[in-house]
């Protein structure tokens, strides 16, 4: 293998591992945010049906 086919590997796998490190990160921190919108939903659904019963 040629000193430029090893550098371009080089590359490529230092990309793929930012692309994929990355991602992760902002998989695990869309999750958690989307978690604690939906149990903010859900308390506030309750608080309204409770000030909607007489």
């Amino acid at each position: 293998m040629t000193l430029g086919a090893t550098i371009w590997i080089a590359l490529f796998l230092i990309a793929a591992l930012l692309f994929f490190g990355l991602a992760a990160i902002i998989a695990v921190l869309g999750f958690r945010d989307l978690r604690l919108l939906l149990s903010k939903a859900s308390t506030s659904e309750d608080k309204a049906e409770d000030y909607l019963q007489p």
